[in-house]
């Protein structure tokens, strides 16, 4: 599936992949068939390690946050499925992107200028791209704890039952660099907090089979017996507490 040609290099069918994940305007570009990724080998081996069911056929794919497009390639090429699209805050296109899109025939899709917390885009995407169904939704947007959970809250009732919702870079709060005051995002809450949140839903609903989480990302499968339009994270399942924000 995956040919690795060194440890930032790999093909998948007749695209080639490069790694980078160099911070700020310095990161490559992607080119024609020649897709940037900004995901380590680690990373990427974490998908195929995460008991995703890759031999289930994932017909309808949205994910959030695209950057250099690459990982909306690699995951057409990992899961092949009817359709996918991406969803980019920036209105920047990439030139390699489109060039891929115009071969698929309108089975790839992205929409650029549009913010994960911009639900009613979400929906009218979803509506109008999927017929209001989905099996896989993949979030490596913004990482941060507001937007990302008005995201899941409107997006985990549509999977099928049984889909799947995966959330990335969950642990960013806790690594080495953000314990400095000087971090970025020193004032936002943790992304933990919604994984708390999850974990009392597991406990306390019928809407969530199972969270499986490794030191990248985080999966939440969607009960069988869930049906469509399920409400998450609407009700407290805390005895009448609340979880602290950290």
């Amino acid at each position: 599936m995956i040919d690795w040609l060194n440890d930032k290099t790999f093909k998948m069918g007749s695209v080639d992949f490069t790694i980078d994940i160099t911070p700020g305007s310095e990161r490559r570009q992607s080119l024609q068939n020649n897709f940037t990724l900004v995901k380590t080998k680690g990373y990427i081996q974490n998908y195929l390690d995460l008991d995703l069911d890759l031999d289930r056929h994932y017909k309808n794919i949205l994910e959030l946050g695209l950057f250099q497009d690459g990982s909306l390639v690699f995951f057409d090429q990992l899961f092949k499925p009817e359709k996918i699209v991406g969803v980019e805050l920036s209105k920047v296109s990439i030139d390699a992107l489109n060039e891929y899109i115009k071969d698929q025939k309108g089975r790839v899709k992205a929409y650029y200028g549009t913010s994960q917390g911009d639900i009613n885009h979400l929906e009218a995407i979803v509506t109008k791209d999927f017929g209001g169904q989905l099996d896989l939704v993949i979030d490596d947007a913004s990482h941060l704890y507001e937007l990302t959970r008005a995201s899941f809250v409107t997006l985990f009732p549509l999977p099928q039952p049984g889909g799947t919702y995966i959330i990335e870079d969950w642990a960013w709060n806790h690594r080495q660099n953000a314990q400095v005051g000087s971090h970025p995002w020193q004032d936002q809450p943790a992304l933990t907090n919604l994984i708390y949140q999850l974990i009392s839903e597991l406990g306390g609903s019928n809407n969530i089979e199972d969270i499986l989480i490794n030191n990248n990302m985080v999966k939440i499968r969607k009960k069988k017996s869930a049906g469509l339009g399920s409400e998450v994270i609407q009700h407290s399942y805390l005895r009448g507490k609340k979880i602290p924000l950290i």
